[in-house]
């Protein structure tokens, strides 16, 4: 199973829920669902950085300054944050 296809599934889904409560209808049930459906989400996504990252921290210093990474401390960070890598 590819964890990106359904993640970005499970995205798309999350936001029509998210629409859905913003219009107040929605039993308890449907709240719970809806956050064990964002924990889920979020466990997916801290997944999938710290297999970036530990692949990342498996290059050599100068290939990682050629992707735009000076440091090795800045692996995490640039994982997370770089929008436009």
């Amino acid at each position: 199973m590819d964890t990106r296809a359904s993640a970005s599934d499970v995205s798309t889904s999350n936001l029509q829920r998210h629409a859905d409560a913003d219009r107040g209808d929605g039993s308890s049930i449907e709240r719970a669902a809806n956050l064990i459906m964002d924990l889920w989400i979020h466990w997916c996504r801290e997944r999938r950085i710290g297999q970036a990252t530990r692949s990342l921290a498996l290059l050599d210093d100068h290939t990682l300054r050629d992707l735009g990474i000076p440091n090795r401390s800045e692996i995490e960070f640039t994982v997370r944050f770089c929008l436009d890598c």
